[in-house]
């Protein structure tokens, strides 16, 4: 259903706490949206638990590069401290103005920033 409107931008955000069975649903879109890396513009997670989303997807999308992006906001408030991988993002986000990491860990934070060459 995305690619109907394939030039607009896309804001992938959940701020809810969910149960597991509401998760399995939600986790299906979220994934579904993160496939169209060269149109988000905004990932904002409130409550995003370790096992949200299955870790090979989110390996499999996290090699991608998404130029479009100026915020992200992850937020991990169940204990988990998930661990995105070095390569998250492609190591690449030129349009990164606001970024929130809350109990969510990041190695390759520092390479990720360097990118980020938007000026205001």
């Amino acid at each position: 259903m995305l690619d109907v409107w394939s030039t607009l931008p896309l804001v992938v955000s959940d701020r809810r706490k969910l149960t597991p069975i509401e998760a399995l649903g939600a986790g299906s879109n979220i994934i579904d949206a993160l496939q169209h890396h060269d149109r988000v513009r905004e990932i904002t997670f409130w409550y995003l638990p370790g096992w949200l989303l299955p870790v090979e997807r989110v390996a499999e999308m996290a090699h991608r590069p998404y130029p479009e992006l100026t915020s992200l906001e992850l937020r991990s408030n169940d204990g988990s401290e998930p661990v995105l991988p070095n390569y998250f993002l492609g190591g690449s986000a030129p349009r990164l103005r606001t970024l929130v990491l809350d109990s969510v860990s990041f190695p390759g934070l520092r390479k990720l920033l360097l990118t980020a060459n938007n000026r205001i």
